[in-house]
């Protein structure tokens, strides 16, 4: 992880399998399509209830007894249902019923991501977020489009469709297409804005 003083270790600790996430390259990363003309695929597993604690641990704390102290629970993944495609070429897993993100920070505060649909690709270790994705932050700003993906090495969210993005701080309600930000939303870049809409309360 950039700008961390020292190396980690990261752990999972999941009811099924271990998910990770992104890393990729490009605005429009190449992906593996999976539904329209393409043969239904047969998943090796499938996992109902799914949910998944993700833990990050300085190298220095690995012995017990601050293994459980010194972790940082980083996210928690939840979906009806989980279908693992690890076993073809290019390997990813599948959440075709919804899924949860809540994502936490070092100060505990958490950012809630829902998508209708959500894949994972192992080998690019690309999320992509698909179907009414909202993005919740702590201090009341969202972020609404029907398709993301989201870097996590580097903190950067990306979208190169429409999005409406409504900020309670200056009481504002932005509508564009494309954007990039932090997953903190203190830097926010929209290529294109269509307009803006003030939602102050006399």
């Amino acid at each position: 992880m950039r700008g961390r003083p020292h190396k980690v270790q990261s752990f999972a600790t999941t009811v099924v399998v271990a998910f990770f996430f992104v890393a990729c390259g490009g605005h429009v990363p190449e992906v593996m399509e999976t539904s329209g003309d393409l043969p239904a695929l047969l998943p090796q597993g499938i996992a109902d209830s799914f949910s998944l604690n993700y833990y990050e641990l300085p190298v220095d704390s690995l012995e017990a007894p601050s293994y459980t102290k010194n972790a940082q629970h980083l996210a928690t993944l939840e979906s009806p249902r989980s279908l693992d495609y690890d076993h073809l070429a290019f390997p990813f897993k599948k959440f075709p019923s919804g899924v949860v993100l809540t994502v936490f920070d070092a100060q505990g505060q958490s950012t809630r991501i829902t998508a209708d649909q959500a894949e994972v690709f192992s080998r690019t270790s690309l999320v992509n977020l698909k179907g009414s994705v909202h993005i919740d932050m702590p201090d009341g700003k969202r972020l609404e489009t029907d398709q993301l993906y989201w870097d996590r090495k580097e903190n950067w969210i990306f979208t190169d469709g429409s999005f409406v993005f409504t900020n309670p701080e200056d009481q504002t309600v932005m509508y564009g297409t494309g954007l990039d930000l932090k997953r903190d939303f203190t830097y926010f870049n929209a290529q294109k804005t269509s307009g803006f809409l003030s939602i102050k309360q006399d």
